[in-house]
C-alpha cells in the first residue's frame, strides 16, 4: 500500500498530503509524530488526519509507521546496519518496540529478515550464472 501511495500520481493528492509525505521523508528518523506533521503544515491535527486518510486510504500514523519500517528494512539489507542502528536511524528509540512492529509488518524478526533477503539474493545470483 505504501509503495502504491508513493508511486501514485501526485496530481490527485492535495498539497497537504504532498507536503506531509515530503515532511515524513525528510524527518522520519527524528521520532516525529502526527502532531509535528500537522504543525509543520499549519493544520489542526484532526483536520489533517481526516484529509490524509480520505486521500490516501490510511492514517498519517500508519503511513509514517510503514515508511519507517520500509526505511529500516532498507538499512538492514542495503546498508548492512545492525538491528539497533536501523531502528534508531529510522526514528525508533526502543528496539523492543521496533522489533515487535517490524515482525508484525514483515512477518519475521529484523535479523531474520536480513538473512532471508540476502539468502534470496544469493540464490537468485547463483541461478543466473
Amino acid at each position: 500500500a505504501l509503495r502504491r501511495l508513493r508511486e501514485g500520481s501526485a496530481e490527485r493528492l492535495s498539497p497537504y498530503v504532498i507536503g506531509a509525505k515530503r515532511y515524513i521523508e525528510q524527518n522520519y528518523m527524528k521520532g516525529i509524530k502526527v502532531t509535528d506533521i500537522a504543525r509543520a503544515l499549519n493544520l489542526d491535527r484532526s483536520y489533517f488526519s481526516t484529509v490524509f486518510r480520505r486521500e490516501t486510504g490510511m492514517s498519517p500514523q500508519q503511513y509514517l509507521a510503514e515508511y519507517r519500517l520500509e526505511r529500516a528494512a532498507h538499512r538492514l539489507v542495503a546498508e548492512g546496519d545492525s538491528v539497533a542502528s536501523a531502528a534508531y536511524l529510522s526514528g525508533y528509540g526502543d528496539i523492543v518496540n521496533f522489533s515487535r512492529r517490524f515482525k508484525a509488518h514483515f512477518g519475521t524478526a529484523p535479523s531474520k529478515y536480513r538473512e532471508m533477503i540476502l539468502l534470496h539474493e544469493e540464490n537468485g545470483h547463483v541461478r543466473q550464472k
